[in-house]
């Protein structure tokens, strides 16, 4: 989760996480905790996106997006003006996104509906913890049109 936190942090959408793009680290000379960590792989199908404000704090400068600030005392400048507007508007897509690029299983409903943000990344990865822990995936069907409905 840090991971991915780090990136969402950046604005960058993953877009793609899935079990095969997770790599957990073990270690096997320590049976009572074994597994040391985690990394996210395959990039491939990540975005830099638009983030509207930039938290200034003094222990660290990080894009965050409006709908995740649960703290109304922190001090704001929109990014746009850090970065100049005209070439902030042409380098990076705005939020929401709408093209579809992860595997059907690992779709939030947002992306199903053609808009999501940064959210999408997170029920993948539920969606990845649980075929991790229960080993089968969440949602069934017989074809694309029923796991939809299940999503």
């Amino acid at each position: 989760m840090q991971g991915i936190g780090y990136c969402h942090s950046k604005g960058i959408i993953h877009r793609s996480i899935s079990a095969e793009n997770a790599i957990v680290e073990i270690n096997l000379d320590h049976p009572m905790k074994p597994v040391t960590g985690g990394k996210i792989i395959d990039f491939r199908e990540a975005i830099q996106v638009r983030v509207d404000t930039i938290e200034l704090n003094t222990e660290e400068n990080q894009a965050v997006d409006k709908d995740y600030d649960f703290d109304p005392f922190h001090k704001k400048t929109p990014l746009s003006a850090l970065m100049g507007l005209s070439l902030y508007d042409k380098i990076l897509p705005s939020l929401p996104l709408s093209e579809i690029v992860s595997s059907l299983v690992y779709q939030s409903p947002e992306m199903l509906k053609g808009s999501y943000d940064f959210k999408s990344d997170v029920w993948a990865i539920g969606v990845t913890l649980y075929l991790m822990l229960c080993g089968d995936l969440p949602f069934y069907g017989n074809d694309k049109k029923s796991i939809k409905f299940c999503i």
